[in-house]
């Protein structure tokens, strides 16, 4: 349903300089993170995104042609190779594209989750002091544009970038092969694409507060990435509560288990902590679209026996958030004692999702993490 048009902006000379320049997403780095010190001095996030000089920085880029423009309306497609823990290749083909801005409510852009203020106004900030996005919203869409119809058009368009993404495995997006497509606005596979996607709406999955930056902006598109396709991963807490989670266990449904691990199932949570690891059973579970979630239901019972408010949620000396492929570090995260206790939670299913942006409700903070994420500085989206 939302109007899409070609890119038009700066992107990276050549291969080995998209391999330098791209960085996981801003909201993925932790600050202080092993991560955020291994990405070089010309990643956007360290040269950029992160710092208060990006104008300069980004000017800079520009004259050492490392940045080069491309004034011709495109659309990018981008494929993503890679293989899962058991070995098996895997791929998912995507397109980068300018899609317009509407309120939520109009029912084109469909969102899930709640935005924090101070988030979206740094966002707003870097966007008025560069006139770029800098990295794509992630939206899925479910059209004509398969990853097999869109495989047919990467036969017949010419290859921009390829090259395999190195981050010393402290990223998801570590190891995985990225081939970037261009394929011209006005060309016969640029006119499909736009006429694949006008009768569609795009739900958000990952970028709420680049999405809330870019509306209250007043810009008349965005910087997307728009996939029919996606995998939804657990994304699990580690908390430090105001009370232990040993002095409440006799209020809660809890068994002993031997293994930390994704619950199976819904309507429970597998719960870690130094003295034990647990499940925990979750009653009195309603049957709305918000209320009847893993996540939604972890903050109506657990959290307030915790002694965990609001602001507490949202204040990270309190809460801290991993996907379910970093295990092993959430527990070391537990036994170094840096946070009290960490819960794994089922995945959200798509349906669940759906089901929450169709009826323009809203998912607590950080309930799905969708898997692999998208790379920032493939491109830069001119305002």
């Amino acid at each position: 349903m939302p109007e899409v048009i070609g890119l038009r902006g700066l992107m990276p000379k050549d291969s080995e300089t998209a391999k330098t320049v791209t960085t996981p997403p801003y909201d993925v780095i932790g600050h202080g993170t092993k991560l955020e010190r291994f990405l070089n001095s010309e990643s956007l996030m360290r040269s950029i995104i992160l710092v208060e000089n990006s104008k300069e920085n980004l000017e800079k880029l520009e004259q050492e042609k490392k940045l080069i423009e491309d004034n011709e309306p495109c659309f990018y497609i981008y494929e993503q190779k890679w293989k899962d823990q058991d070995g098996v290749s895997k791929e998912r083909l995507g397109i980068l594209l300018a899609a317009e801005v509407s309120d939520p409510g109009e029912g084109k852009i469909r969102v899930h989750e709640d935005t924090f203020p101070d988030k979206v106004n740094r966002r707003i900030e870097l966007l008025n002091e560069i006139g770029y996005s800098t990295d794509p919203i992630f939206c899925i869409a479910e059209s004509k544009l398969t990853d097999g119809k869109l495989k047919e058009l990467t036969r017949v368009s010419e290859i921009l970038f390829e090259f395999t993404s190195d981050f010393k495995g402290l990223s998801d997006l570590d190891g995985i092969k990225n081939t970037i497509f261009r394929v011209p606005q006005e060309s016969e596979e640029g006119k499909f694409i736009q006429e694949s996607l006008k009768d569609v709406p795009f739900y958000l999955a990952d970028g709420h507060h680049r999405y809330w930056a870019v509306l209250e902006s007043g810009q008349k598109y965005f910087f997307s990435y728009v996939t029919g396709n996606s995998q939804i991963l657990a994304y699990n807490r580690l908390i430090n509560g105001d009370k232990s989670f040993e002095d409440i266990m006799d209020l809660l449904i809890i068994s002993d288990i031997d293994e930390f691990k994704i619950p199976s199932k819904k309507g429970q949570c597998c719960v870690y902590t130094k003295k034990g690891t647990y499940t925990m059973i979750f009653d009195d579970i309603e049957n709305d679209a918000v209320g009847k979630l893993d996540s939604s239901l972890l903050k109506k019972i657990l959290f307030p026996l915790l002694g965990l408010d609001e602001i507490k949620i949202k204040d990270e000396k309190y809460f801290h958030y991993l996907p379910e492929t970093q295990l092993s570090e959430i527990k070391k995260l537990v036994d170094n004692g840096k946070y009290s206790m960490a819960i794994a939670l089922h995945p959200v299913s798509f349906e669940e999702l759906k089901e929450v942006s169709d009826a323009n409700l809203r998912m607590p903070e950080k309930s799905t993490y969708f898997y692999p994420k998208v790379l920032t500085g493939l491109f830069l989206y001119r305002h």
